[in-house]
């Protein structure tokens, strides 16, 4: 995983996740991270990846939320 682009995570680096992410809803993302089904760890790299413009590795991320699988 190459986050050597990282930046601090902030709020628009969020919204910008999530609308390309639109079929959750903010209140459906909350929902599955207070519940242990989405691992936050995983999702604030996926939204720093997003940012960065490494889409391939968001999506990975996004899957690995999921699956709880890791490369």
């Amino acid at each position: 995983m190459n986050l050597t682009n990282n930046k601090t995570l902030d709020s628009e680096m969020v919204t910008n996740f999530c609308e390309d992410y639109q079929h959750w809803h903010s209140d459906m993302w909350i929902t599955a991270i207070l519940t242990g089904q989405v691992d936050s760890n995983l999702m604030k790299q996926a939204v720093i990846a997003h940012a960065n413009e490494n889409f391939d590795e968001c999506q990975q991320l996004v899957d690995q939320m999921f699956t709880g699988e890791r490369s």
